[in-house]
């Protein structure tokens, strides 16, 4: 019985890749046209370019982000530094007013 299943098994098998060795009706035999990882150098080249082409481009996204985020920071700190001087005016001017109220 395993030896039958096993024969059944060899037969399918090869029939399978007498038909795709076959290729397609009216095409070339073997494999199917642009078929798998590696069709070829142009297709690789093109590859290439597009990865370069995506790594300058993420590559301008992060400079862009970064400086963005140092202007954020560089607006954040000089925004602290105006309320911090609005706060100083303010308490000088409540120290003058208060001289003033106090030496009359």
């Amino acid at each position: 019985m395993k030896r039958l299943v096993a024969l059944l098994a060899g037969i399918s098998l090869l029939g399978f890749s007498a038909v795709y060795a076959k290729g397609p009706q009216g095409g070339p035999a073997g494999p199917k046209p642009y078929q798998g990882a590696g069709i070829g150098k142009e297709v690789s080249e093109e590859a290439k370019s597009e990865a370069k082409n995506e790594k300058q481009k993420f590559g301008q996204v992060v400079k862009e982000e970064a400086q963005n985020k140092t202007r954020i920071i560089k607006h954040k700190e000089l925004k602290q530094q105006q309320k911090e001087q609005k706060k100083e005016q303010k308490q000088i001017r409540k120290k003058a007013g208060s001289e003033n109220a106090t030496s009359q």
